[in-house]
Protein backbone atom coordinates (compact mmCIF):
# COMPACT_ATOMS: atom_id res chain seq x y z
CA UNK A 1 0.00 0.00 0.00
CA UNK A 2 2.87 2.63 1.06
CA UNK A 3 4.77 1.55 -2.37
CA UNK A 4 1.22 2.07 -4.13
CA UNK A 5 1.26 5.38 -2.51
CA UNK A 6 4.72 6.25 -3.07
CA UNK A 7 4.90 5.48 -6.82
CA UNK A 8 1.51 7.54 -7.55
CA UNK A 9 3.10 10.49 -5.43
CA UNK A 10 6.25 10.26 -7.68
CA UNK A 11 4.69 10.36 -10.90
CA UNK A 12 2.16 13.54 -9.51
CA UNK A 13 5.32 15.03 -9.06
CA UNK A 14 7.13 14.10 -12.05
CA UNK A 15 4.12 15.43 -14.43
CA UNK A 16 3.71 19.32 -12.27
CA UNK A 17 7.39 19.23 -13.26
CA UNK A 18 6.72 18.47 -17.01
CA UNK A 19 4.02 20.80 -17.07
CA UNK A 20 5.97 23.51 -14.75
CA UNK A 21 8.67 23.44 -17.92
CA UNK A 22 6.00 23.31 -20.36
CA UNK A 23 4.31 26.37 -19.35
CA UNK A 24 7.45 28.32 -18.76
CA UNK A 25 8.66 27.28 -22.78
CA UNK A 26 5.55 28.13 -24.05
CA UNK A 27 5.58 31.36 -22.38
CA UNK A 28 8.99 31.69 -23.91
CA UNK A 29 7.95 30.89 -26.78
CA UNK A 30 5.33 33.91 -27.19
CA UNK A 31 8.10 36.28 -26.00
CA UNK A 32 10.66 35.09 -27.95
CA UNK A 33 8.22 35.61 -30.84
CA UNK A 34 6.90 38.81 -29.90
CA UNK A 35 10.86 40.11 -29.63
CA UNK A 36 11.21 39.22 -33.24
CA UNK A 37 12.07 42.43 -35.10
CA UNK A 38 13.11 43.93 -38.20
CA UNK A 39 13.34 47.49 -38.74
CA UNK A 40 10.11 48.95 -37.30
CA UNK A 41 7.98 45.34 -38.48
CA UNK A 42 7.42 42.95 -34.98
CA UNK A 43 6.27 39.70 -33.80
CA UNK A 44 4.24 37.47 -36.23
CA UNK A 45 4.18 40.38 -38.85
CA UNK A 46 7.93 39.47 -39.61
CA UNK A 47 6.72 36.10 -40.65
CA UNK A 48 3.98 36.79 -42.56
CA UNK A 49 5.80 39.95 -44.55
CA UNK A 50 8.69 37.40 -45.13
CA UNK A 51 6.24 34.63 -46.26
CA UNK A 52 4.08 37.56 -48.54
CA UNK A 53 8.02 37.96 -50.61
CA UNK A 54 8.29 34.30 -50.96
CA UNK A 55 4.74 34.53 -52.56
CA UNK A 56 5.20 37.98 -54.60
CA UNK A 57 8.61 36.15 -55.91
CA UNK A 58 7.74 33.06 -57.05
CA UNK A 59 4.32 34.09 -59.22
CA UNK A 60 6.05 36.86 -60.73
CA UNK A 61 9.48 34.19 -62.12
CA UNK A 62 5.91 31.97 -62.59
CA UNK A 63 7.60 28.89 -60.83
CA UNK A 64 5.15 28.81 -57.80
CA UNK A 65 3.38 25.34 -59.69
CA UNK A 66 3.77 22.92 -62.31
CA UNK A 67 2.45 24.08 -65.47
CA UNK A 68 -0.76 22.75 -65.95
CA UNK A 69 0.07 20.44 -68.92
CA UNK A 70 3.19 19.44 -67.13
CA UNK A 71 0.75 18.89 -64.09
CA UNK A 72 -1.16 16.57 -66.21
CA UNK A 73 1.68 14.22 -67.37
CA UNK A 74 3.07 14.48 -63.95
CA UNK A 75 -0.70 12.55 -62.23
CA UNK A 76 -0.51 10.12 -65.56
CA UNK A 77 3.44 9.34 -64.39
CA UNK A 78 4.32 10.07 -68.44
CA UNK A 79 6.46 12.92 -67.54
CA UNK A 80 9.75 13.11 -70.47
CA UNK A 81 12.79 13.62 -69.82
CA UNK A 82 12.93 16.99 -70.55
CA UNK A 83 9.81 17.39 -68.37
CA UNK A 84 11.86 16.31 -65.08
CA UNK A 85 14.56 18.88 -66.12
CA UNK A 86 12.11 21.31 -65.91
CA UNK A 87 10.91 20.42 -62.61
CA UNK A 88 14.72 20.19 -60.88
CA UNK A 89 14.76 24.22 -62.42
CA UNK A 90 11.42 24.75 -60.73
CA UNK A 91 12.71 22.84 -57.80
CA UNK A 92 15.84 25.41 -57.69
CA UNK A 93 14.29 28.62 -58.00
CA UNK A 94 12.03 28.04 -54.83
CA UNK A 95 14.91 26.65 -53.09
CA UNK A 96 16.64 29.44 -54.18
CA UNK A 97 13.67 32.18 -53.49
CA UNK A 98 12.53 30.03 -50.41
CA UNK A 99 15.82 29.68 -48.57
CA UNK A 100 16.91 33.77 -49.27
CA UNK A 101 13.37 35.38 -48.40
CA UNK A 102 12.95 33.04 -45.23
CA UNK A 103 15.97 34.12 -43.22
CA UNK A 104 15.00 32.02 -40.22
CA UNK A 105 14.48 33.50 -36.96
CA UNK A 106 17.20 31.61 -34.88
CA UNK A 107 16.15 32.14 -31.62
CA UNK A 108 12.77 31.52 -32.43
CA UNK A 109 12.97 28.53 -34.18
CA UNK A 110 15.58 27.27 -31.67
CA UNK A 111 12.67 27.70 -28.95
CA UNK A 112 10.25 26.04 -30.96
CA UNK A 113 12.64 23.31 -30.94
CA UNK A 114 12.90 23.15 -27.29
CA UNK A 115 9.40 23.34 -27.12
CA UNK A 116 8.95 20.42 -29.74
CA UNK A 117 10.78 18.43 -28.17
CA UNK A 118 10.03 18.76 -24.63
CA UNK A 119 6.65 17.42 -26.23
CA UNK A 120 7.69 14.85 -28.21
CA UNK A 121 10.48 13.18 -25.98
CA UNK A 122 9.63 14.54 -22.69
CA UNK A 123 6.52 13.54 -21.26
CA UNK A 124 6.29 11.50 -18.01
CA UNK A 125 5.05 7.99 -19.95
CA UNK A 126 2.11 7.60 -17.87
CA UNK A 127 0.93 11.52 -18.97
CA UNK A 128 -1.50 11.61 -22.51
CA UNK A 129 1.08 12.92 -24.97
CA UNK A 130 -1.41 14.16 -27.62
CA UNK A 131 -2.88 16.37 -24.15
CA UNK A 132 0.12 18.71 -24.73
CA UNK A 133 0.10 18.50 -28.26
CA UNK A 134 -2.97 19.91 -28.67
CA UNK A 135 -2.87 22.09 -26.34
CA UNK A 136 0.91 23.92 -27.96
CA UNK A 137 -0.80 23.57 -31.68
CA UNK A 138 -3.95 25.66 -30.31
CA UNK A 139 -1.46 28.57 -29.54
CA UNK A 140 0.50 28.20 -33.03
CA UNK A 141 -0.99 30.22 -35.94
CA UNK A 142 -1.29 29.90 -39.70
CA UNK A 143 1.56 32.03 -40.47
CA UNK A 144 3.70 29.98 -37.73
CA UNK A 145 2.84 26.85 -39.41
CA UNK A 146 3.30 27.93 -42.50
CA UNK A 147 6.62 29.69 -41.84
CA UNK A 148 8.33 26.82 -39.94
CA UNK A 149 7.50 24.49 -42.46
CA UNK A 150 9.13 26.74 -45.39
CA UNK A 151 12.11 27.12 -42.99
CA UNK A 152 12.15 23.22 -42.58
CA UNK A 153 11.79 22.75 -46.29
CA UNK A 154 14.27 25.24 -47.47
CA UNK A 155 17.33 25.19 -44.82
CA UNK A 156 19.10 21.74 -44.69
CA UNK A 157 20.57 22.35 -41.54
CA UNK A 158 17.33 22.00 -39.52
CA UNK A 159 17.57 18.61 -39.38
CA UNK A 160 16.42 18.30 -36.15
CA UNK A 161 13.27 20.59 -36.75
CA UNK A 162 12.28 18.33 -39.60
CA UNK A 163 12.67 15.16 -37.22
CA UNK A 164 10.76 16.91 -34.40
CA UNK A 165 7.76 18.16 -37.07
CA UNK A 166 7.17 14.91 -38.26
CA UNK A 167 7.16 13.05 -34.74
CA UNK A 168 4.60 15.35 -33.29
CA UNK A 169 2.19 15.49 -36.24
CA UNK A 170 2.89 19.17 -36.41
CA UNK A 171 2.29 18.15 -40.32
CA UNK A 172 -1.22 17.60 -39.75
CA UNK A 173 -2.58 21.00 -38.46
CA UNK A 174 -1.78 22.21 -41.74
CA UNK A 175 -4.78 22.57 -44.44
CA UNK A 176 -4.16 22.44 -48.30
CA UNK A 177 -4.60 25.62 -48.47
CA UNK A 178 -1.88 26.97 -46.57
CA UNK A 179 1.35 25.78 -48.94
CA UNK A 180 1.77 25.40 -52.88
CA UNK A 181 1.25 21.50 -53.91
CA UNK A 182 4.81 22.17 -55.62
CA UNK A 183 6.56 22.69 -52.24
CA UNK A 184 4.55 19.73 -50.47
CA UNK A 185 6.14 17.67 -53.25
CA UNK A 186 9.34 18.53 -53.15
CA UNK A 187 9.30 18.17 -49.19
CA UNK A 188 8.51 14.63 -49.56
CA UNK A 189 11.10 14.06 -52.56
CA UNK A 190 14.18 15.73 -50.30
CA UNK A 191 13.41 15.02 -46.90
CA UNK A 192 11.17 12.52 -47.12
CA UNK A 193 8.06 13.40 -45.17
CA UNK A 194 4.47 13.27 -47.16
CA UNK A 195 2.12 16.15 -46.10
CA UNK A 196 -1.20 15.29 -45.87
CA UNK A 197 -3.89 17.11 -47.39
CA UNK A 198 -6.02 18.12 -44.76
CA UNK A 199 -9.54 19.57 -45.68
CA UNK A 200 -10.62 22.60 -43.82
CA UNK A 201 -14.47 22.11 -42.98
CA UNK A 202 -17.07 23.36 -44.73
CA UNK A 203 -18.58 27.04 -43.15
CA UNK A 204 -22.23 25.57 -43.71
CA UNK A 205 -23.40 21.66 -43.38
CA UNK A 206 -24.64 21.43 -46.48
CA UNK A 207 -23.45 19.41 -49.91
CA UNK A 208 -22.39 22.16 -52.78
CA UNK A 209 -24.51 19.64 -55.13
CA UNK A 210 -27.24 20.28 -52.45
CA UNK A 211 -26.59 23.78 -52.61
CA UNK A 212 -27.05 24.17 -56.14
CA UNK A 213 -29.91 22.56 -56.93
CA UNK A 214 -31.57 24.48 -54.28
CA UNK A 215 -30.15 27.89 -55.45
CA UNK A 216 -31.72 26.62 -59.27
CA UNK A 217 -35.01 25.57 -57.78
CA UNK A 218 -35.12 29.27 -56.13
CA UNK A 219 -34.00 31.14 -59.37
CA UNK A 220 -37.24 28.46 -61.29
CA UNK A 221 -39.61 29.75 -58.76
CA UNK A 222 -39.12 33.81 -59.85
CA UNK A 223 -36.81 34.32 -57.23
CA UNK A 224 -33.81 36.52 -56.78
CA UNK A 225 -31.38 33.75 -55.32
CA UNK A 226 -28.11 34.90 -53.42
CA UNK A 227 -24.74 33.00 -52.96
CA UNK A 228 -22.97 35.46 -51.46
CA UNK A 229 -23.69 37.58 -48.06
CA UNK A 230 -22.18 40.93 -46.77
CA UNK A 231 -22.19 41.76 -43.12
CA UNK A 232 -24.71 43.97 -42.07
CA UNK A 233 -22.64 46.16 -40.11
CA UNK A 234 -20.78 46.82 -43.06
CA UNK A 235 -23.52 47.66 -45.59
CA UNK A 236 -24.36 50.43 -42.79
CA UNK A 237 -21.11 51.89 -43.18
CA UNK A 238 -21.14 55.47 -44.21
CA UNK A 239 -20.13 56.47 -47.76
CA UNK A 240 -19.57 58.95 -49.95
CA UNK A 241 -22.14 59.64 -52.49
CA UNK A 242 -21.55 61.48 -56.13
CA UNK A 243 -21.90 64.92 -54.50
CA UNK A 244 -19.04 64.29 -51.85
CA UNK A 245 -22.13 63.67 -49.12
CA UNK A 246 -22.12 61.02 -46.60
CA UNK A 247 -25.04 58.21 -46.39
CA UNK A 248 -25.37 54.66 -45.73
CA UNK A 249 -25.00 51.57 -47.52
CA UNK A 250 -27.87 49.57 -47.81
Amino acid sequence: MQEEAAKHNSQKEEKARYEEIFFRLMDMYRQTLCDVRVGEVTGREVLLKAMGRVDASLIEERVNALPRDMQGRWDSKTLTTIDLQRIDYLHYRNFKIVGAEINPQARLVDTFEVLLGHVARGVPDHSLTDTYKELLFSQITFIECRYFFLVALSHPARARLRDLLAETGFFERISRSQIYKLHRDMYKEYWGQEIGLRELPSSIPMAPARVKRAVKAHKAAGGLAKTTYMLRNVRQLPRKNERGESDVLQ
